[in-house]
């Protein structure tokens, strides 16, 4: 499916790429750790090539294109999630008249840039900090299949259109062919939960999001076709430097199921080589967790430090030898089975004990 989507891509962009101006950029990475995709110790090379460009059309309407690319050395022993070596994305923006995009980036599953979980790019899904997964079912995300094992897959492709008039918010996504990894349609059964192997129900395919923005913080409220629901409130703090997130999710399951997420950011800007602190806690019917991540820096170097309840700490940090060049580093101190966090399995605290981890590499931008 994500064949035919490059196809037709194409075909549209033809007219606008011979008159667009692009531009590009990328990154190498050259590393060695003992946590890889697949198991084992060895190195690991990571490729990636962007581009981004826009032309407008005689009637206003502003055609948009971006692309990346991904080489990696242990491609093969990369998990159903993450796998795609290519991501296309062409737009039709409108104005006031709002943006319609098709695209094949995933959404919703991204990790927060403060967190630190000492995994850098050695494709390892396995993560250190334990995680409640989420209870909302996005368009566009990943799911766990059934007929995949049950493993996580990520979504092909998916239609979005996105309005804002002032401090109002409308974003739409629809997924017109229920796509994901190998498998279409029926055949994209989902696992919802443990108790009735087989019989969850289908990705959603249909998906609404309104956004409000006030003076105190931007309200968010979503729903898609198959019940779910999730309510979030983001109040910036800009004379404390700060962000306080508060989420809840509902999933209209077999087994209604219910979370609630606190998020705090604080990143001031003149407090010396003390760069900031998350704190993240997710609270759903059976678990909780609390994780806290501290950072700190100087003009070429970075450090940070990431602990949860059950006592896991990770580190990340990175020295800059110029502008594109950066020796980086992550290491973890491990986790017992079912305390790690497992992205590409299902459901994600099964996640299979190890020991410690480590990871060094250079990271090179052009």
């Amino acid at each position: 499916m994500k064949y035919l989507l490059i196809s037709m891509v194409a075909a549209g962009v033809m007219p606008v790429a011979a008159h667009a101006e692009f531009n590009t950029s990328g990154s190498l990475y050259l590393g060695y750790g003992n946590n890889a995709a697949g198991g084992g110790e060895g190195g690991i090379g990571v490729l990636n090539l962007h581009f981004d460009g826009n032309h407008q059309l005689s009637n206003g309407v502003v055609m948009t294109l971006k692309g990346d690319l991904y080489a990696r050395s242990n491609q093969d022993d990369l998990p159903l999630v993450g796998d795609e070596p290519y991501d296309i994305e062409l737009g039709m923006d409108f104005g006031a008249g709002g943006k319609l995009t098709l695209s094949t980036y995933a959404r919703c599953d991204a990790k927060l840039p403060s967190w630190v979980d000492g995994n850098l790019e050695d494709g390892g899904s396995i993560g250190v900090h334990p995680r409640i997964a989420p209870k909302y079912r996005c368009v566009g995300g990943s799911a766990a299949l059934f007929n995949a094992g049950p493993l996580v897959v990520d979504n092909n492709v998916y239609l979005s259109y996105e309005y804002h008039n002032g401090p109002f918010g409308l974003e739409i996504y629809y997924d017109p062919f229920l796509s994901y990894g190998s498998w279409s349609g029926d055949d994209t059964h989902t696992l919802v939960d443990m108790t009735v192997p087989g019989t969850g129900d289908l990705p959603a395919q249909a998906e609404i999001v309104m956004s409000y923005a006030t003076k105190p913080a931007i309200l968010f409220a979503g729903a898609n076709d198959l019940g779910d629901w999730f309510g979030r409130a983001v109040m910036p703090i800009p004379s404390a430097e700060m962000a306080i997130i508060y989420a809840h999710q509902y999933q209209n399951s077999s087994s209604n199921q219910h979370s609630n997420a606190f998020v705090v950011d604080w990143k001031p800007k003149d407090m010396g080589v003390f760069k900031g602190l998350f704190g993240l806690y997710v609270q759903d019917s059976t678990d909780d967790n609390l994780l806290i991540s501290a950072n700190f820096g100087g003009e070429r170097w970075s450090f940070g430090v990431g602990a949860d309840l059950d006592g896991d700490v990770a580190v990340e940090g990175g020295y800059k030898l110029n502008d594109s060049m950066e020796l980086v580093f992550g290491a973890d101190s491990g986790f017992d089975t079912g305390d790690g966090f497992d992205f590409a399995g299902f459901p994600p605290p099964f996640a299979a004990g190890r020991g410690n981890s480590y990871e060094v590499g250079l990271r090179m931008t052009f």
